[in-house]
């Protein structure tokens, strides 16, 4: 999708005879109206578009990171999941010269001895 263009002749003042024929506040309104166009365009058309692309991408990047392909590359957030997922399952190593006490099952326990 490509963002629709501003094409609205912006020459408002330049389009006006030399010495144009019209009331100051009918005047005042021809010198606003190119900031207006703009302004229109902008919060009307092309924030409206470029929130849908982002959100579009914003799905096809989950969708790809949901897949089962091993070549996909991860976020930073979904790399912070995967890491949050991977530390509750990791069982705890430790050491020590008494006997081990407590912990969980599949703990790793290394006894030394002096």
């Amino acid at each position: 999708m490509s963002l629709t263009k501003l094409e609205k002749n912006l020459n408002i003042i330049q389009s006006l005879p030399n010495k144009p024929a019209l009331e100051a506040e009918d005047l005042k309104k021809e010198f606003d109206k190119a900031g207006n166009e703009i302004k229109d365009y902008i919060n009307n058309v092309l924030t409206k578009e470029i929130e849908e692309l982002v959100n579009k991408s914003k799905i096809e990047i989950d969708n790809t990171l949901a897949s089962t392909s091993i070549d996909k590359a991860l976020s930073a957030n979904q790399g912070r999941i995967l890491k949050e997922e991977l530390d509750k399952k990791q069982k705890s190593i430790s050491t020590g010269t008494d006997t081990p006490t407590g912990g969980e099952n599949g703990d790793i326990y290394i006894q030394y001895f002096d």
